[in-house]
């Protein structure tokens, strides 16, 4: 398989896995141990998607997915109301903008790629230093 698409592949189901969390975060009251494990394996995958892919692309796929999942998020879970014009103004200090909220997302899904990629060359480093330690 095309690394570029197992990348995307990777950031695609963490990016479900995601969507499916903030769905179960949302509408259960109850706080089931699978609500956490299912944000791990959406963090794990896109993780994995800086792993098994290449550079850059792995990065842009992966905020891709993340920028699409941000924009489903909204009327597939949280499904919120039209803002009164009163109530736009008087937000807590906690609000951030919609648009702020979806570049946090791709920022996020770009730093864990990055982590994979940073693992998969780390990993690669030290097999490179076991062989050279080998060879002594």
């Amino acid at each position: 398989m095309n690394r570029t698409l197992a990348s995307a592949s990777a950031a695609v189901i963490a990016a479900v896995l995601w969507l499916v969390w903030n769905v179960e975060h949302e509408h259960t009251s109850v706080r089931a141990p699978w609500t956490g494990l299912t944000l791990a394996g959406s963090l794990l995958g896109f993780v994995l998607a800086g792993i098994v892919g290449r550079g850059w692309r792995a990065v842009l796929s992966a905020s891709a997915a993340a920028i699409a999942a941000a924009v489903v998020v909204e009327p597939l879970a949280w499904q919120l109301p039209p803002p009164e014009p009163e109530l736009a103004e008087s937000c807590d200090p906690g609000c951030i903008p919609y648009s702020a909220f979806v570049a946090f997302t791709a920022i996020a899904a770009a730093a864990l790629s990055a982590l994979g990629i940073a693992v998969r060359r780390a990993v690669a480093l030290l097999r490179g230093w076991m062989v050279d330690f080998r060879g002594l």
